[in-house]
């Protein structure tokens, strides 16, 4: 019973680790996986960041150098960090409708592209990968399952 009230809770994350510890005797465990998840939002923070002020950059047209370079950074990181201070749970928000997007361009898309191809305009022609036309429907069918799984659980 002390699983499943880990799972069906909010923060069963940091439930698990917590209970780990304490059966341990040790903080170890603990400390680890707030590292790791330290280290695992400040990475995914900064690789979007550097994104987004190279794309405003050359968006904008604005020199990399001298004060435009400041002006590009406050409009990178600022709105961010206002969002995060006045609603802290926002970045985990964002990480769920990334991952239904995440299933739409990286699963579902490129397996109707390949059953287009292949079925539809007949126009796939050379090299295949193994497995064919029933590893491309269960492709289909697993990123239909886990889109509908997504989207109910947002």
């Amino acid at each position: 019973t002390g699983l499943i009230h880990i799972a069906q809770s909010g923060h069963a994350t940091s439930e698990l680790t917590t209970a780990l510890s304490t059966q341990l005797g040790s903080a170890a465990i603990s400390d680890s996986a707030h590292v790791f998840t330290s280290v695992c939002v400040t990475t995914s923070f900064l690789g979007v960041a550097l994104c987004l002020s190279d794309f405003l950059t050359d968006g904008l047209r604005v020199r990399r150098r001298g004060w435009h370079r400041w002006l590009v950074m406050a409009v990178t990181f600022l709105p961010p960090l206002a969002v995060v201070l006045v609603y802290p749970n926002a970045f985990i928000m964002g990480l769920r409708y990334a991952g239904v997007f995440c299933v739409l361009l990286l699963l579902l898309i490129p397996a109707v592209m390949v059953w287009s191809g292949r079925y539809v305009k007949k126009i796939a022609t050379g090299y295949r990968v193994w497995g064919g036309l029933p590893v491309l429907l269960l492709s289909i069918i697993v990123s239909v399952a886990l889109l509908l799984y997504g989207l109910t659980h947002l």
